[in-house]
């Protein structure tokens, strides 16, 4: 999805045709999955939530095996330009920890069972579909442009 999420940006995202939006599912079997989108949501309270998600998906393996996890987040946030002491008052204080959750229930009701899932919807009528798994853009460019292009209701 790194090579990919640009080049949805750039072709349907920055004209207004699609708007992407992302939604955490912390893995049970990543035990540090939750941490990871709670730093994400501390970022997004100042404005660089998509920065951090960019971050922590390339990083996996140095933040998931830090002995300061918290402090491993904070380097990314002050990296990012963040205010570190708000990052990890917020990140200490759990307070973001309801944002991912209620991401985990949506998911849990659209029968997510793992990542990623991307649904492409059209929001005019709420038709659409969802894709399983990784998908290239090419592949990506296929669905958006079937359910944009779809008759009403289709």
């Amino acid at each position: 999805m790194l090579e990919t999420e640009p080049q949805l940006k750039d072709t349907y995202v920055a004209d207004g045709q699609v708007r992407l939006i992302f939604k955490h599912y912390p893995l049970p079997g990543h035990s540090r999955s939750s941490n990871a989108a709670e730093a994400a949501e501390c970022a997004a309270r100042q404005g660089k939530f998509w920065e951090m998600k960019d971050l922590l998906f390339e990083d996996v393996n140095e933040w998931s095996s830090s002995a300061d996890l918290a402090g491993a987040f904070q380097g990314y946030a002050e990296s990012l330009g963040l205010d570190g002491a708000a990052f990890r008052q917020c990140y200490d204080s759990g307070d973001a920890a309801s944002r991912w959750q209620q991401d985990v229930a949506l998911g849990q009701s659209a029968q997510v069972t793992g990542t990623p899932n991307f649904f492409v919807i059209r929001l005019s009528d709420s038709t659409g579909t969802r894709v399983p798994g990784f998908i290239d853009f090419a592949q990506f460019q296929q669905v958006i442009d079937q359910v944009l292009n779809a008759p009403p209701g289709q």
